[in-house]
């Protein structure tokens, strides 16, 4: 097919118009919390890891848990059934994503003891 150059009647839609609607919020602050997540623990491993006087090794070791985890499950979750909404696969993700975060915090609300072990299992 040839372009006649025509320009089509689509509506254009701007930036601050996309918040109207629920769905473009929600994966927008659900792609916020997985880049948020991966940013932020690098710095706070690297600090917590020193804490424990770790090793380089063993930091790299450290480091490698996420990966280890992320891996495996990113393939599994392919294996959930087409029923399931991939919203709730997205909340039940971020319910995990807290529980974690308050072990490598370690978090001080719930008087988690400040120990390699805790850091490891967040």
């Amino acid at each position: 097919m040839e372009s006649t150059g025509e320009t089509q009647n689509v509506p254009k839609i701007g930036a601050l118009e996309l918040f109207k609607y629920p769905k473009f919020i929600f994966a927008g602050l659900s792609g916020t919390l997985g880049y948020f997540l991966a940013a932020y623990l690098e710095p706070v491993l690297a600090i917590r890891a020193g804490e424990f006087g770790l090793n380089q090794v063993q930091v790299g070791l450290f480091f490698m848990i996420n990966p280890l985890i992320y891996i495996p499950t990113s393939i599994l979750v392919q294996l959930v059934p087409q029923g399931v909404e991939k919203r709730a696969i997205i909340i039940f993700a971020c319910f995990l994503s807290f529980f974690t975060n308050l072990f490598v915090g370690p978090s001080e609300i719930f008087s988690f003891p400040n120990t390699l072990t805790y850091a490891i299992i967040g």
